[in-house]
């Protein structure tokens, strides 16, 4: 995402409604059907930057707060076997949108989606509105301002050397619904993805030390991951309330520092509506002042770190309407070192509690960022894994339709949280289970850590549900093939293939060649 730093205030492409009026009829579509699960195929993870635009930030900030950027948004792609990569819908929103299609060339270097697509339908009494992500202008941004017209065109993505898919020409994406006003909500430009082979080959972990100005100057730490392209540095972690999130740094002509604009987007809640930034501030006070400073740092080749100045402060923040801004974390004297990760084995779970009732069978269990001598793990490296009597259970869109995640779980990533199957609070995990098997017995959960290909598993949590005990059950560290045993097929009694668990009796046939029977009731 080269020349960030030429602009002020980016990125911000928060669901949030915004109305403008389209200023030309969209070409007409031919189809309102929306694509919300994605089908079978092969399926990839790629990381997005762009760059957006939200009305809702001119209108309460000014002129100077109309852009925001969002840097390496994980996007999931499925490429089926006639060579159609379905996608995720490149704007960010509150409400989950349908998936957009293209068409992947004979070499695999070219991905061409031709749009109107329709990616989400609305009814609101007798009314239905679809709407559709379209190309406005493909000349994209001109002098920072939008031109609403929507055009039918192809959009053109090109696999460049390095392993980043880029747009074949600048352009602005926008979100409209089919009413007769055209009324448009959502626009980026200029996204190009990132291959999960090149964020492996260019990542480096660091052990990132902070102090928490919010929680009353308490030191933290945890483990941040640098990407580097060119003189463009991208660094998750540095946010600690959301370590997934990533924040970019650009580097300017003819400085040693790199500098990290404000207004980047961390996250948006899609049950709150709020979307939160990260800023910066130069003062000892650590308020978020003008919200279009940026942030300094320097790397010493010396020590192999990252030094962020005593006196800026990373602030995260959400728009709030009444009071213009809320800040409900500050954090200052950032330093990152270089850290040498190593396979090492991860302490146990903890505090298992059960309750079955109406809604079906929840657990919440405790996990810790450390290993068995209390030292930090990586969590980006780090998932836990739940059994039903010493079953990995495998958690599915099938099983579970409001998971975030769209393939099946067998590790949970440490970080994941859909809000309803499974969410997390601090070290805290609650899991739902459907279609839980009335006959089991037991439910176990445990960590699992991979580091440079070798997996190393915590002893496991084992919870006796007759009894309401659990307990700690010692193994012994296991192969990496051993570790990724999982369901791979299901059938019924009768021999019939199951798309999913289902009522009765289920035959499973697992990874490693061996088949279990689960009784569902």
């Amino acid at each position: 995402m080269t020349n960030h730093l030429l602009c002020s205030g980016l990125v911000l492409l928060a669901g949030m409604a915004f109305h403008a009026s389209a200023s030309a009829q969209a070409t007409a579509l031919t189809t309102d059907t929306v694509t919300t699960n994605l089908p079978e195929g092969v399926v990839t993870t790629t990381y997005l930057n762009g760059k957006s635009f939200d009305n809702s930030l001119l209108n309460n900030f000014g002129e100077d707060f109309t852009f925001s950027y969002f840097s390496l948004k994980p996007q999931l792609w499925v490429t089926t076997k006639d060579n159609t990569v379905w996608m995720e819908t490149p704007l960010l929103a509150n409400r989950k949108l349908g998936y957009m299609h293209g068409k992947l060339s004979s070499d695999g270097k070219t991905i061409t989606v031709s749009l109107p697509q329709p990616v989400l339908n609305i009814t609101s009494g007798s009314d239905k509105y679809t709407y559709y992500v379209a190309l406005s202008n493909a000349d994209g941004f001109a002098g920072d301002t939008i031109t609403n017209k929507f055009e039918q065109h192809d959009l053109v993505y090109t696999l460049n050397d390095n392993g980043i898919w880029e747009p074949r020409e600048k352009y602005l994406l926008g979100l409209y619904n089919s009413s007769s006003t055209k009324e448009s909500y959502a626009f980026t430009s200029e996204s190009e993805y990132f291959t999960s082979d090149f964020i492996n080959k260019n990542s480096s972990k660091y052990k990132y030390n902070y102090n928490n100005v919010a929680s009353g100057n308490k030191a933290g730490s945890l483990v941040a991951t640098i990407v580097k392209n060119g003189t463009d540095t991208y660094i998750k972690g540095f946010v600690p309330k959301y370590p997934d999130a990533w924040i970019y740094f650009g580097k300017p002509e003819k400085e040693d520092s790199i500098y990290a604009p404000s207004a980047q987007i961390v996250d948006i809640s899609e049950s709150l509506g709020n979307t939160y930034f990260f800023s910066a501030k130069f003062d000892s006070e650590g308020e978020v002042g003008s919200l279009l400073y940026g942030m300094k740092a320097k790397f010493n080749d010396t020590s192999n770190s990252l030094n962020i100045g005593s006196n800026s402060f990373c602030t995260l923040w959400f728009p709030d309407y009444m009071e213009g801004y809320s800040t409900p974390q500050r954090y200052n004297q950032s330093v990152l070192t270089h850290w040498d990760i190593q396979p090492v084995k991860p302490a146990a779970p903890s505090g298992f509690a059960y309750h079955s009732g109406s809604n079906g069978v929840e657990v919440k269990f405790s996990i810790t960022p450390k290993d068995v001598d209390g030292n930090d793990i990586d969590i980006t490296s780090a998932g836990y894994r739940l059994y039903l009597d010493d079953v990995p259970y495998e958690f599915t869109k099938a099983d579970n339709p409001r998971m975030e995640s769209d393939t099946t779980l067998v590790i949970i990533p440490w970080l994941y949280d859909d809000y309803y199957t499974i969410s997390k609070s601090s070290n805290n995990r609650y899991v739902e289970f459907n279609n839980f098997p009335a006959d089991t017995k037991t439910i176990g959960v445990e960590v699992v850590y991979t580091v440079n290909g070798v997996t190393m598993v915590s002893d496991r949590l084992v919870y006796d549900i007759s009894t309401g005990k659990s307990t700690t059950t010692g193994i012994k560290p296991i192969s990496a093939a051993y570790s990724n045993i999982h369901p791979v097929a299901r059938y019924s009694i009768d021999g019939k293939r199951l798309h999913s668990i289902e009522k009765g009796i289920n035959i499973i046939r697992m990874s490693d060649g061996t088949v279990r029977k689960v009784l569902v009731k």
